[in-house]
């Protein structure tokens, strides 16, 4: 049990190393947008809500 154990988690960092070396990108640039609503109550009672929106890109590297 052992030994099978040692030898599949070797086959396994050989191939994900393997991976990484022949193709390190594997995925699309890919975007995040984060929305935040900022609600402040005022001294008279009312309410007022603020939106902020951040934009981040994740782009590949131009070589």
């Amino acid at each position: 049990m052992k030994t099978s154990l040692s030898v599949i988690l070797i086959v396994v960092i050989v191939f994900t190393g393997f991976i990484l070396i022949k193709r390190p990108v594997l995925h699309k640039p890919f975007s995040i947008n984060t929305i935040e609503y900022l609600v402040k109550i005022n001294d008279d009672g009312s309410v007022t809500t603020t939106k902020q929106t951040t934009y981040t890109q994740f782009m590949k590297e131009r070589k």
